[in-house]
């Protein structure tokens, strides 16, 4: 249990430190929503954001070509790799993962 906590929190601090990063263009009206859910063995953890567009799953496939340099994307790279299943929705000016 202790290294699936470690890991739900790496995921988050990655993935939200790319969002305010890359993301925020107005400080005061961008906002990061996260939720998480355990349901039997699963743990689902759900980030919307109203920043700027970015599929990360997209850009993950870009990385997968570049075989030269495997420290580009190294946050997204680990997610992608750990994560069962990761997935990417826009509607309503939000972006859900």
């Amino acid at each position: 249990m202790i290294l699936r906590s470690y890991l739900i929190g790496l995921f988050t601090e990655e993935i939200c430190k790319n969002i305010v990063t890359y993301g925020f263009k107005n400080k005061r009206s961008d906002t990061i929503v996260i939720k998480m859910m355990i349901h039997g063995d699963g743990i689902f953890l759900n980030i919307k954001d109203n920043c700027v567009l970015f599929d990360p799953t997209r850009y993950y496939d870009t990385l997968r070509d570049q075989a030269e340099d495997k420290t580009s994307g190294i946050g997204i790279r680990m997610i992608m790799k750990l994560s069962k299943n990761v997935t990417y929705t826009t509607g309503f000016n939000l972006m859900y993962l």
